[in-house]
């Protein structure tokens, strides 16, 4: 311990080591500093960038998918005459039968339709939104108003009004063929008539047109802080995704979404980590959402290992720096304290009395003023000890006087105290 203390001494009380030890550390922490700065100036730059292309992925998936909407909807809007068609007979035969619709023969009206009638159902819908006659047997008393409240409050709509209201390709809702519908309310506004079309093709057309996977595969390998992206119908059916699997626990919220049309982005650290996205689809709402959400997660990993290389890249050039910057300082200092080290050596020489000892030129101009001190010091010491020997000589030419006389001599000072004498 004793050891330790006489070290630590040594230690403080050498110059140079005082002197490097206190501008190394003083640099260390201004660096430090301005290095936690940069690389947090830096972070922020790369959230910001991450945000920005994120925001355009999204903008660029969302205009997609609205092309693809507005086909879809050239191509469905396309098939409006031949229900158009399909309901005059329909329409015609309820009038002569309005009064007792029991007596309406709906396959009959079937064959009057100018369509394969194997590829066609009718289907009559009361005030209640119940289906009280149809060719679809599936679908015989179904309550929209228990199944699809959406769906009823627009069939109130329609029966309350006039003329023909055509819905678009879509599923049915207690099968899975593709259809096409339309809706017509009867005259005396007690019914509402609907007629879907069945084809093959529709199927097929409507993966050509509203094939969302190239448009997803696309946005994710355009940007590469985004993982993959899914895009859900109403129903939380994947319609899309990047993915090979789709996660069967999709997020709760994505209900909420098709409820608030509002849009949700998570983040963690001020990162990004999911956005649900509505698509909001331009067609009408027929008892469902045709709209779509996209669940677009973000490559979490691959930006927390930038934002790590960016601090690991600040520290190793912290440690370069300071490396670099504490052996030009050694240097510097050994080149500070060697002039310094000189005089001392040079005033111990002159305190040991060798007068003649020439002081060295340090050639630094901040220490001329020193050596200039030293050379008035050593003229000093000099001229003292010239006077000194003046002194001493006189005293001893004085003493030589007086004990040449024969007389006694007393040399009393001023004190009355006998200090000389033959």
């Amino acid at each position: 311990m004793e050891l330790l203390d006489e070290i630590s001494k040594n230690f403080r009380k050498r110059f140079s080591t005082a002197v490097l030890v206190r501008i190394f550390f003083l640099f260390i922490i201004l660096f430090g500093v301005f290095a936690l700065l940069y690389a947090h100036n830096q972070t922020t730059e790369l959230k910001e960038n991450i945000q920005s292309m994120n925001n355009l992925s999204l903008h660029s998936l969302e205009k997609s998918i609205q092309l693809r909407f507005a086909a879809f909807k050239l191509y469905d809007d396309t098939l409006n005459i031949r229900l158009k068609d399909a309901f005059i007979p329909f329409f015609n035969t309820y009038e002569l039968h309005k009064e007792d619709i029991k007596k309406l023969d709906l396959n009959l009206i079937k064959t009057e339709i100018n369509e394969n009638p194997e590829n066609i159902d009718l289907y009559i819908i009361n005030e209640s939104n119940v289906i009280v006659a149809t060719t679809n047997k599936q679908d015989l008393n179904l309550n929209f108003r228990e199944n699809a409240p959406k769906f009823a409050d627009y069939l109130d709509t329609i029966r309350i009004n006039n003329g023909f209201f055509p819905d678009q390709v879509t599923g049915e809702l207690n099968g899975i063929e593709l259809r096409k519908w339309a809706y017509m309310p009867t005259s005396d506004h007690k019914y509402v008539l609907e007629i879907g079309i069945k084809e093959q093709s529709f199927g097929i057309d409507r993966d050509i047109i509203m094939n969302l996977s190239d448009i997803v595969r696309d946005t994710t390998f355009s940007n590469p802080y985004i993982h993959d992206i899914s895009i859900f119908n109403f129903k939380k059916d994947p319609v899309a995704t990047s993915l090979e699997y789709v996660n069967p626990l999709q997020d709760s919220r994505i209900n909420q979404i098709f409820e608030t049309h509002a849009s949700i982005i998570d983040y963690a650290n001020g990162i990004p980590i999911r956005y649900l996205v509505y698509l909001k689809s331009e067609r009408a709402i027929y008892g469902y959402e045709a709209s779509f959400v996209a669940e677009v997660n973000t490559d979490v990993s691959l930006i927390e290992n930038e934002i790590l290389s960016i601090y690991l890249g600040m520290f190793n050039l912290f440690l370069i720096v300071i490396v670099i910057s504490g052996i030009l300082l050694y240097f510097t200092l050994i080149r500070l304290s060697r002039p310094v080290q000189d005089i001392i050596e040079d005033i111990n020489q002159i305190s040991q009395g060798d007068l003649n000892h020439t002081i060295r030129d340090p050639e630094i101009e901040e220490f001329n003023s020193l050596t200039n001190a030293i050379y008035r010091l050593k003229e000093s010491i000099l001229s003292e000890q010239l006077n000194n020997q003046i002194l001493i000589e006189r005293n001893i030419l004085l003493n030589q006087i007086i004990k040449s006389i024969p007389e006694p001599i007393l040399i009393i000072n001023s004190s009355h105290n006998v200090i000389g004498w033959n």
